[in-house]
């Protein structure tokens, strides 16, 4: 029941309405079109994607075009474990300053 309608009540060949009439229509274009559902879920298993243009060539005309086989490409390599490694330079000393002579603990 609804506060707007009240109580509403469907005749036996209105008892879906508009659902009734979108759920039939759904069902005949799976039905008719079960061959070209059937060759979309196949395609997906032995690829597991397909572009639109695909799904449409297969909707247009029923039949499938695979895609071309990815280019073979070998893995990426570092270097080579006989590279030597650059040299770091060493860190040198601070510049010691006239007058302050080394820190001591301070006295009491």
């Amino acid at each position: 029941m609804s506060d707007r309608l009240g109580m509403v009540q469907y005749g036996s060949d209105d008892e879906y309405g508009f659902l009734g009439r979108a759920y039939r229509t759904a069902k005949d274009l799976l039905t008719v079109n079960y061959d070209k559902l059937e060759l979309i879920a196949t395609s997906l298993l032995e690829y597991e994607t397909l572009d639109g243009q695909q799904v449409q060539e297969i909707v247009r005309t029923g039949k499938f075009t695979p895609p071309p086989p990815a280019p073979q490409v070998d893995p990426p390599r570092g270097a080579p474990a006989g590279t030597p490694l650059p040299e770091t330079p060493t860190k040198s000393a601070p510049p010691e300053l006239p007058g302050l002579g080394t820190p001591a603990p301070a006295t009491a």
